[in-house]
């Protein structure tokens, strides 16, 4: 049986100089397959033959 890893991320630079608040607007979000391409580690579990299973990638 191949292992199978769930991925997801959620990205939010941060820091206490700013006054503007971030909203949910402010961020990209991509679902499913598609996020694969905005993740860092796509890669290499595809170099190790591991099944991914996607979930959800956003970030402001």
């Amino acid at each position: 049986m191949k292992n199978r890893i769930v991925v997801g991320s959620l990205r939010q630079e941060t820091n206490s100089f700013s006054q503007v608040k971030t909203m949910s607007k402010d961020f990209a979000v991509y679902k499913g397959k598609e996020m694969l391409d905005h993740i860092a580690v796509t890669h290499v579990f595809r170099e190790a033959d591991v099944e991914i299973i996607p979930t959800l990638c956003a970030y402001a």
